[in-house]
């Protein structure tokens, strides 16, 4: 185990490892973006509205073209798990469903704003 001691190995050690951090954070930010923009469109219909207006759509929807490039499958999805669960930086983020669950609770029983009002995609 004395290898692990190296400051060569360790350095490219840790290199490797920050570019999987970024790939990995990269695939879970796809993920959660295209999941809200399927929450998005699903809430658009319901409300008749139409979605090619709504500013959160088309922030996020392109997430949606992202992640059906790139073969999201099971074994991709529990290895990510897997990578976030034993690394600190990515076990500590946020997803974005967490980040819109704290906010949602400014607008619940008030009117929808103004449309012309320039708001974040999450509110």
């Amino acid at each position: 185990m004395a290898w692990l001691n190296n400051p060569a190995l360790r350095r490219r050690l840790d290199a490797v490892t920050g570019v999987v951090r970024r790939r990995v954070e990269h695939r879970e930010r796809m993920r959660d973006y295209a999941k809200a923009a399927a929450s998005i469109r699903a809430a658009l219909s319901a409300a008749g509205l139409d979605p090619a207006q709504n500013i959160g759509l088309r922030e996020f929807g392109y997430a949606e073209r992202v992640v059906a490039e790139w073969p999201d499958t099971p074994e991709l999805q529990q290895s990510d798990a897997a990578f976030i669960a034993q690394d600190p930086k990515l076990a500590a983020r946020h997803s974005l469903a967490a980040e819109v669950a704290e906010r949602v609770g400014r607008f619940a029983g008030q009117p929808p704003p103004d449309r012309w009002t320039r708001m974040s995609p999450f509110d």
